[in-house]
């Protein structure tokens, strides 16, 4: 009877029954007590609910945001009326289950698919390659007379050159918009019409990706980190595709603020624009005509765009940092990066400025910042994400399989930080990019003549990579 006893008791003793008793304990005891206390807690219960509100929408950072408030102004009511004595524990309880269901919830992911580490095929005789487009890319051989020399972005060519990459400082682009930029590189056929308009909505995938189906050709596996806006794969493409968006990523500003103020400020910020914005499909029109009105009377109700966005492109360099620690030979890792689009929110080590010296330059309607100040907010941001770069590609040159990887870097186009709002604009601002690559025979040179950036890219993985160009009839 002894060992009988003992063998039944045994699973009891186990770690996890013990641990999944003991939380089941705690929890049906908390709420015991929140149940007979419920009259006590209505003096903290409106600090929970914007803590939890605040936290929902970091959580799911879509229109649930709403919903959740919604929620939490029906619960309260219900708590504090005089007439809901029997509904008041039905109410508090769901509220705790909905709470937890939010803390408990997976969090969307910030691409999706989300990367992976190791993917199979490819033929792993061919050196990796690793290919960055970086957006709204200016070249820092244009850096204006009120960027400093001691600035980090000063260094930014230079890093390259002393990494063994040749860069072209003045590579021009044929056009200041990404679908004809970078439609125009994939096609190799110098096509700068080489993009869809996806149902309607503003965003464009490429008609034909030659660039794509010349790597495969070629024996690589192809991996592509691709914005929402421009799709570069194709229904026939032979890649694994993955997709984000650089607007609202709530959780990744989330960790990045310090504070619970900041949190609801930015929480607050977030809902106005939304509310606010001029797209009639996601705004809500009385309040934007009452907006309107106060705007009219001279009061500042601007509509400021999300300041996740910066935050989320630093959320995808650590994607693809670890995704590049498991670089693998015969894979080709094609990354369309957006940065540093506006507001310009960040300094030179990546740190959120305080609002006071937020700028903002495309489409800027209601303020316009000094020129010097737009440039300033914009290389800071540069400054910053070039760091990361420079960490990422650091730490492929560092591996076993990266050491001999073919590494290119280079905007679609320049920066367009004052074609709307100041009206004043350098056509080399928009154009000029750079164009940097690392391959076998690369000495780390600088190329200071005007090239165009799309030939000489075609001119690159048919000599480094060793491509076919398409033909077509």
């Amino acid at each position: 009877l002894v060992a009988a006893a003992k063998a039944n008791l045994l699973p009891a003793a186990e770690a996890e029954v013990l641990l999944t008793g003991l939380g089941v304990a705690v929890l049906f005891g908390a709420l015991g007590l929140l149940l007979r206390n419920v009259r006590r807690i209505h003096a903290l219960l409106p600090a929970l609910l914007v803590y939890w509100t605040v936290d929902a929408y970091f959580a799911t950072n879509s229109y649930m945001f709403l919903m959740t408030l919604l929620g939490a102004a029906v619960l309260y009511a219900g708590l504090i009326t005089r007439f809901a004595e029997n509904l008041r524990p039905m109410l508090l309880t769901f509220g705790i289950l909905w709470l937890a269901s939010n803390v408990l919830t997976p969090r969307p992911s910030l691409i999706d698919p989300p990367l992976v580490a190791h993917l199979e095929g490819g033929d792993r005789r061919l050196p990796p390659v690793v290919h960055f487009i970086i957006d709204e890319q200016m070249s820092p051989a244009a850096l204006p007379a009120t960027i400093p020399p001691s600035h980090p972005a000063a260094a930014i060519l230079g890093d390259y050159l002393g990494r063994g990459f040749d860069v072209h400082e003045h590579a021009r682009s044929v056009s200041h918009l990404s679908r004809e930029s970078i439609g125009n590189l994939v096609s190799l056929m110098d096509d700068s019409q080489n993009f869809v308009l996806t149902r309607g909505k503003f965003s464009y995938h490429t008609k034909d990706n030659r660039y794509f189906a010349a790597l495969a050709a070629r024996g690589y596996r192809i991996i592509a980190l691709q914005s929402t806006y421009f799709a570069l794969c194709t229904d026939d493409t032979q890649a694994s595709c993955h997709d984000y968006s650089r607007a609202g990523h709530g959780k990744v500003i989330a960790k990045r603020l310090d504070s619970i103020p900041a949190r609801v400020g930015f929480a607050i910020s977030e809902l106005h624009h939304r509310m606010n914005h001029e797209e009639p499909s996601v705004n809500v029109l009385l309040y934007r005509m009452a907006m309107f009105g106060l705007r009219r009377l001279g009061l500042p109700f601007d509509s400021p765009e999300s300041y996740s966005r910066p935050a989320a492109t630093l959320a995808i360099l650590d994607e693809m940092t670890t995704q590049l620690d498991a670089i693998q030979p015969g894979h080709a890792y094609v990354y369309h990066l957006l940065l540093p689009h506006t507001p310009y929110n960040l300094d030179s080590e990546c740190r959120i400025k305080p609002p006071a010296e937020w700028t903002r330059g495309i489409g800027d309607r209601l303020h316009v910042f000094p020129i010097e100040k737009i440039y300033a907010g914009y290389w800071d941001q540069a400054a910053c994400t070039h760091t990361r770069m420079m960490e990422i590609i650091d730490r492929v040159i560092a591996s076993d399989a990266g050491r001999n990887a073919i590494i290119m870097v280079h905007g679609d186009h320049g920066a367009r930080l004052t074609w709307e709002g100041a009206k004043e604009q350098d056509p080399a601002d928009m154009l000029e990019t750079f164009l940097a690559i690392r391959a076998p025979g690369t000495s780390g040179k600088a190329l200071n003549e005007q090239v165009n950036l799309q030939r000489t890219f075609k001119d690159a993985v048919v000599r480094d990579i060793g491509l076919t160009l398409p033909t077509v009839p």
